[in-house]
């Protein structure tokens, strides 16, 4: 109690110096690191996490300068431009001030969820229409982001994890399987790229075979093709009929979710998928990587500490596949290292709990650092050179 207490009264000392003293966007990140760990030490990691939550909802952060990382740590992952390697992994509700935060402090992109096509979208009948209104908010947050992403040259990805709930998981592969499907058909709007998540699946492994995956995914596309017929046919009907109206259910739905239009992005969805080493071995993680193409996904999440995997994955497959990996991260060298074995791009979760928002300036300080000492202008030029 006294813990809540001491948090709800720091999150509101900071809110009433903001809105006096227009400390953002310039609040003084060393002296919020001295906060977070202030928090952290006398409280918990936790704790210091969920205020640093509140507090971006409330963007007390200041924004760092982007144009002295973009030049060196930019990127492109099948055709999404990263501002930066660097990302957040899942974890990320929907809030929009907290994702626009994330990105203010240097993330290049955010993982939202896991979400639960199950869970999000059925229970929602069960709970209080403020809770219906706030998914529809933070749907069409995420709707505007990928809006301005289309529509823009400086992009700021946000990918949707999708997870089957725990009940689909102990029931039949096949309702895994859909429910997979729902999500993904439910998402792709609102979302720059998808994740099917196979973490802790343990019920669910058959599905990652081959086979079943171009199925899954096969599915998923058939959806989606249906979906943008019938959108298409309804802004046709829509535009025959109110010709002389403003058509303001079209440029609402346009505005707010973000439909994409109708072009071959909007047909085939980004979709990655998601493995822990910890759980799948790596002869399954190598045949994955191998028939990504004949699978239909854009690349591989891969959450591992063992660097050697990195690198016989990127070997195997020529480094053709796009390789994300969900790691710990020590320092700017580390982050290199990883790159030079084949990671096309870098996520990171515990450390930057462990170490407060601070630590993603600092590891992107670190790494241009890095690249200077070895004079390369920019860090995909890195990317597999042990290898090949």
């Amino acid at each position: 109690m006294l813990k809540t207490l001491g948090a709800l009264t720091l999150t509101g000392t900071g809110y009433y110096l903001n809105q006096k003293y227009r400390i953002a966007p310039s609040f003084n990140f060393d002296f919020y690191n001295l906060f977070y760990q202030f928090v952290q030490k006398v409280y918990s990691t936790e704790l210091a996490y969920s205020v640093t939550q509140q507090l971006m909802r409330m963007e007390l952060f200041y924004q760092i300068d982007r144009d002295q990382y973009t030049k060196n740590l930019c990127g492109e992952i099948s055709g999404i431009f990263l501002p930066n390697i660097i990302g957040l992994e899942e974890g990320n509700d929907l809030s929009g001030k907290q994702l626009e935060s994330l990105f203010d402090i240097g993330f290049g992109f955010v993982e939202i969820g896991p979400l639960s096509q199950n869970s999000v979208f059925q229970e929602q009948e069960m709970q209080t229409q403020q809770v219906d209104e706030n998914i529809l908010i933070g749907k069409s947050i995420l709707g505007s982001f990928k809006k301005r992403n289309f529509e823009q040259s400086y992009k700021y990805p946000v990918g949707v994890n999708i997870q089957v709930s725990q009940e689909i998981k102990e029931m039949t592969p096949f309702l895994a399987q859909k429910e997979y499907e729902q999500g993904c058909t439910e998402l792709i709007d609102i979302s720059d790229y998808l994740v099917i998540n196979f973490t802790n699946s343990q019920n669910i492994k058959h599905l990652l075979e081959p086979i079943k995956l171009k199925e899954l995914l096969d599915g998923v596309k058939q959806k989606r093709q249906y979906e943008i017929a019938v959108n298409a046919l309804i802004q046709h009907e829509n535009q025959i009929i109110q010709k002389e109206k403003k058509q303001f259910g079209v440029i609402y739905a346009d505005d707010i979710y973000g439909f994409s239009r109708i072009n071959s992005e909007a047909f085939v969805p980004k979709i990655y998928i998601k493995l822990d080493e910890k759980e799948h071995q790596l002869p399954k993680l190598i045949d994955i990587a191998q028939n990504y193409k004949k699978i239909g996904i854009e690349g591989l999440i891969i959450r591992t500490e063992n660097i050697s995997t990195i690198s016989k994955i990127a070997s195997l497959t020529q480094g053709e596949i796009p390789l994300i990996v969900a790691t710990s991260v020590k320092d700017g060298e580390d982050v290199i290292k990883k790159i030079k074995k084949g990671a096309w791009a870098i996520q990171i979760s515990e450390d930057y709990k462990n170490k407060g928002p601070r630590f993603v300036q600092d590891l992107m300080d670190d790494v241009k650092q890095e690249l200077d000492k070895i004079n390369v202008k920019n860090i995909t030029q890195l990317r597999g050179v042990d290898i090949f």
